[in-house]
């Protein structure tokens, strides 16, 4: 794989609470250095907008996923009027273990019916192995392009286990592992299990140490 390549499947990602507008400045000049995707919160699309080398993406329900779904879909019109590429949308997992599996799926879908691209966040860490499958296919079904496995805040981030898992369903999306990823031997272990793109607050360490190892 070439470094190109490489940095093509990594999202940086800065969402922290303590942000500033500076940093997020500096953060999309890393990304920009490095030739990897960027991910901020919504309220800074706006800003970057149009400035970005690769992907902009942003957070929708971020990251309990409990929003109504109208809340959910407003926000993405906003993310998508702004200049967002696409959105990652922490799903809600409280009607999935509710056993709401058509709510799950129709909450999901509303974010994809006003995007151009959806990464929807299972929460894997918060679920079991048939609440992960159970999860990938309503997402599927709803139409996103990637499952992905985790905000990073709750539970178990990404793992070997769970990318093989998720690869393993057969589904028609591609798949994104977050949580908890923060070094390039991480990264490839999860590629080479399957995942299609990794998403890092690290990311453009990553990148750089890959290059330079």
């Amino acid at each position: 794989m070439t470094d190109t390549d490489f940095a093509g499947q990594i999202d940086h990602t800065i969402l922290d609470k303590s942000h500033s507008a500076e940093e997020v400045e500096l953060e999309r000049n890393r990304a920009n250095e490095v030739n990897c995707n960027l991910c901020i919160p919504p309220n800074r699309v706006d800003e970057v907008a149009g400035r970005v080398k690769g992907e902009l993406m942003t957070v929708v329900g971020f990251p309990m996923g409990y929003q109504e779904s109208e809340v959910k879909r407003l926000e993405v019109e906003h993310a998508v009027a702004a200049g967002a590429d696409s959105v990652d949308v922490a799903t809600d997992v409280s009607a999935l273990k509710s056993g709401d599996h058509e709510g799950y799926r129709r909450d999901v879908e509303a974010v994809v019916e006003a995007a151009p691209h959806v990464k929807a966040i299972l929460e894997t860490g918060l679920l079991d192995s048939d609440g992960i499958e159970v999860a990938a296919e309503l997402c599927a079904e709803a139409g996103v392009d990637y499952v992905k496995t985790s905000t990073g805040y709750f539970g178990e981030g990404a793992s070997v286990e769970v990318v093989e898992r998720l690869v393993d369903l057969g589904l028609d999306v591609e798949v994104k592992a977050s949580g908890g990823v923060r070094d390039p031997e991480s990264t490839e272990k999860l590629l080479a299990a399957g995942a299609d793109r990794i998403g890092s607050s690290s990311g453009v360490e990553i990148v750089e140490e890959h290059r330079s190892g």
